[in-house]
C-alpha cells in the first residue's frame, strides 16, 4: 500500500525496490529539529571549550581540535562547525538507516553530556 502526500509518494512501491538503498529527499520536521539540536550542541561545546581553555587553562582532549585550537580561536570554531556540518549532512542523507538514527541519538546524548560537564566545571569555578 502506498501513501501519497503532497503529490509525492512516501513509500517505495515495488518489493524489490525496498531492498535497495534509495535516498529520498523528503525530510520531516523531527529530523530538522534533531539535526539543528546537534549543530547547536556542537557550537555550544566549542564556545564553552574556548572559555575553559582561555580562563582556566583547560586542555582540549581531541587531538584534531587541539591542533585547530593552537591555530587560533576562530580556526577552532570554524573547524568545529565544518566537521559538525559534514556530520549533519551525512546524518540527513542517510537518515532512513537504523544505524544512522541510533548513531545520531548517541551523538546527541554524548554532546548533552559534554555540555553538561563543561557547565558543571564552569559553575564550580565561577560561582
Amino acid at each position: 500500500m502506498q501513501r501519497i502526500v503532497g503529490g509525492r509518494r512516501r513509500t517505495i512501491r515495488r518489493e524489490e525496490d525496498r531492498k535497495k538503498h534509495i535516498l529520498l529527499d523528503n525530510y520531516g520536521l523531527l529530523l530538522f529539529v534533531t539535526l539543528l539540536l546537534l549543530l547547536i550542541l556542537s557550537l555550544t561545546d566549542a564556545y564553552l571549550t574556548l572559555i575553559l581553555v582561555k580562563e582556566c587553562n583547560a586542555t582540549e582532549l581531541n587531538p584534531v581540535m587541539a591542533f585547530y585550537l593552537e591555530c587560533g580561536s576562530i580556526t577552532f570554531f570554524l573547524g568545529k562547525f565544518l566537521f559538525t556540518s559534514i556530520a549533519v549532512f551525512i546524518f540527513c542523507v542517510f537518515n532512513h538507516f537504523a544505524v544512522v538514527r541510533i548513531s545520531l541519538a548517541m551523538v546527541i546524548i554524548f554532546y548533552l553530556s559534554v555540555v553538561q560537564y563543561e557547565l558543571s566545571i564552569m559553575n564550580s569555578l565561577f560561582p
